[in-house]
């Protein structure tokens, strides 16, 4: 199985009620050389570029989050061909 995970409980009520909780799944790239990988890596580095994001919204910072970890993906994927 390729799939990821991730859970990230707000350490707190005041940061819950500004941002929640954070629960998500990466799935696998099944048949593509190191599937697994990319998914583990989403599933590691997407909470964490989330909770930097503090300045934006829950949705932008989200947004914003799986576009610069999908971006590192993709080119330690064209670099490790």
């Amino acid at each position: 199985n390729q799939d990821s995970f991730s859970v990230m409980l707000a350490a707190n009520r005041e940061l819950f009620e500004k941002r929640g909780h954070l629960f998500l799944v990466a799935d696998g790239m099944g048949a593509h050389a190191a599937g697994e990988l990319a998914s583990k890596l989403a599933a590691d580095n997407i909470p964490h570029a989330y909770s930097k994001t503090l300045t934006l919204s829950p949705p932008a910072a989200i947004a914003k989050s799986i576009k610069d970890i999908n971006k590192q993906i993709n080119d330690r994927g064209k670099a490790n061909a």
